[in-house]
């Protein structure tokens, strides 16, 4: 913001001088242009007066015409009531006004002397030099339009030779058009010709086509229908070969089941055997002890009857052990049945 600041009151300071310094000539020049054309105009107009006729003091005469009073009138003899007419004009007044008249002439005259007389020769070198001047400009310019000129013309001639040669290949073009057109018109009525002795052969072609498809679908129908039927007889046999085969494979299972089956019985009757052997021990012992219980309960019962409840207790227990081991050998017996139905379905399936 300083450094604009200043800018502008160097600016404002600059033009203020230059400004007062072109009024102050301007006025100057002004003041001198009016004092010499003042002093002219009354020196002209003291001239004029004084070769002026003479005039009466008594006529009204402008303060203008006598320079308010300063100019009297060209009458020597002048009297308030006389007025001389045979007044002389001095020929220095005259002489005076010839000379202002003259005066721009002679100095133009000696101008011009001057200028022939000292400045002849140098005019006339510059003038050469100005001459030269020219007329190397004019060559040059002549020689550029010459140049111009024939780059114009050459510029022209290929023109001209290459709108020749364009009119030349469009009339040649036309010419391949309209025979390319003919050419085509030609081939379009062939290929028309053609197409409709095509589809006339496509026509006949179609029907002899469907012809022979619809033989052939016949055909095709009637060799599917005994493919079909001989699928057909052939599932049927092989259905019957695999329900034989599994007839075979489940009769063999079932004999295996029963060879199985028979040994199961026979190990679960081994078994059941040794149980009731242990078991019929065991009532035996139990029988022996219950009758020696029997024998002491009832020297007891005797002595005390609740006993009994203890009796009937001891039963229930002994049927529950007999039914729990009951159920456990059916569900052996189900589980083996089980595993052996795996085994079997199992050997189906990979048969």
């Amino acid at each position: 913001m300083a450094t604009h600041g200043n800018t502008d009151q160097n600016a404002s300071s600059t033009w203020s001088k230059d400004k007062c310094l072109t009024i102050t000539f301007a006025v100057v020049l002004f003041i001198m242009a009016l004092g010499t054309g003042y002093i002219s105009r009354v020196a002209l107009h003291i001239m004029i007066w004084h070769i002026g006729p003479p005039m009466d003091l008594n006529n009204n005469i402008s303060r203008l015409s006598t320079l308010n009073g300063w100019l009297k009138p060209n009458c020597s003899t002048c009297n308030d009531t006389t007025f001389q007419t045979d007044m002389t004009i001095k020929g220095t007044w005259t002489w005076a006004i010839f000379l202002v008249i003259i005066t721009p002439y002679v100095f133009t005259i000696l101008k011009c002397l001057f200028q022939i007389c000292f400045k002849s020769n140098k005019q006339q070198a510059n003038k050469e030099k100005a001459n030269k001047e020219k007329t190397n400009k004019e060559e040059k310019t002549n020689e550029e339009e010459k140049t111009n000129e024939e780059e114009k013309t050459n510029v022209e001639e290929k023109t001209n030779k290459e709108e020749k040669t364009n009119e030349e290949e469009k009339t040649i073009k036309k010419e391949k058009t309209n025979e390319e057109e003919k050419a085509n018109e030609e081939e379009k009525k062939n290929e028309e010709e053609k197409t409709n002795k095509k589809a006339k052969s496509n026509e006949e072609e179609k029907t002899i086509k469907e012809e022979k498809t619809n033989k052939k679908e016949k055909t095709n129908k009637k060799a599917k229908s005994n493919e079909e039927e001989k699928t057909i007889k052939k599932e049927k046999i092989n259905k019957e070969e695999k329900t034989n085969e599994k007839e075979k494979t489940n009769e063999k299972a079932k004999t295996n089941e029963e060879e199985t089956n028979e040994e199961e019985k026979t190990n679960e009757e081994k078994k059941i055997n040794e149980e009731g052997k242990t078991n019929e021990e065991e009532m035996a012992n139990e029988q022996k002890t219950s009758k020696e219980k029997k024998k002491g309960k009832k020297k007891i019962n005797e002595e005390e009857k609740p006993n009994g409840e203890e009796k009937t207790n001891e039963e229930e227990k002994t049927n529950e052990k007999e039914k729990t081991n009951k159920e456990k050998t059916n569900e052996k017996k189900t589980n083996e049945e089980q595993a052996f139905n795996k085994k079997t379905f199992l050997l189906v399936s990979k048969n």
